[in-house]
């Protein structure tokens, strides 16, 4: 409805994600204006952290082609340059007669946009409501940055129960992937869904009883084990533990292979 557009930040507040449903958008504004809600509404999701998926119609000719037209293509490219955590394919894979392609497609022209994405710069999607681990954000995305151009293998590390750390370092787009450990189920779902970043739930986290050192220690081997890290990279590691969580977040530049020798000790 015109008036959800009118109180959106309202409901991104009090929202956990955010769904573009161009469809029904468009049924409600002119044409015309979809676009421009679209880009407002995926920069706002992005500055608060929360993720937002771009639907409807996105390779629609697919329904019965097996090649998408190049304005889908750039639909869904610019959807993915704009900022949206994920795109939605619908009547193409539920009714379409090529719903293999219309994936593939789709995934080909995200990882493209991806690839070629300008660099963000932090202080743009900074939300209005600044914490430290926005803060850390920064300096993550600033880190990660120097390694990409020093050309040093790494990936970032989030140890994490509810997710917001993740978020808030994926919303400024770092050059490197970024891994999720919870023992959460529901986190690690949540998480899947937000730009580049790999989830995993491990159960044996106790964020309560077990020390900085021995959650790192195995969230790390969890990640190898996995085959999300490898022990010959480096990895830029945010912890939020509940024993120092008022004191702030414990944020490192670990070698992998030296983590994995020390836990084996």
């Amino acid at each position: 409805r015109p008036v959800a557009l009118e109180k959106f930040d309202q409901i991104l507040e009090v929202s956990d994600g955010i769904m573009v449903a161009r469809g029904d958008l468009g049924v409600e504004i002119d044409p015309d204006k979809v676009p421009l809600w679209q880009k407002e509404m995926i920069y706002k999701s992005n500055r608060e952290g929360k993720p937002i998926i771009v639907a409807t119609q996105m390779l629609e000719s697919m329904v019965s082609n097996p090649i998408p037209t190049r304005a889908e293509a750039s639909d869904v490219y610019n959807a993915v340059m704009d900022g949206t955590d994920a795109v939605m394919l619908s009547a193409e894979t539920a009714m379409g007669k090529y719903p293999i392609n219309a994936v593939q497609y789709m995934n080909q022209i995200a990882k493209t946009a991806t690839e070629n994405m300008s660099k963000r710069v932090p202080d743009e999607y900074d939300s209005d409501r600044l914490t430290h681990t926005q803060t850390l954000g920064h300096a993550i995305h600033s880190l990660a940055s120097e390694m990409e151009e020093l050309n040093f293998r790494g990936k970032i590390l989030v140890i994490t129960r509810k997710g917001y750390g993740a978020r808030m370092i994926a919303k400024f787009r770092p050059p490197l992937p970024i891994i999720a450990i919870t023992p959460h189920k529901r986190t690690a779902r949540e998480l899947n869904l937000v730009w580049a970043v790999k989830a995993i739930q491990i159960e044996n986290i106790d964020f309560f009883n077990m020390d900085a050192e021995e959650i790192i220690e195995q969230s790390v081997k969890h990640a190898v084990e996995n085959k999300l890290l490898d022990e010959n990279e480096h990895v830029i590691i945010l912890l939020a533990s509940r024993k120092f969580e008022r004191r702030g977040n414990l944020v490192g530049l670990y070698y992998v292979g030296e983590i994995l020798e020390s836990e084996s000790k």
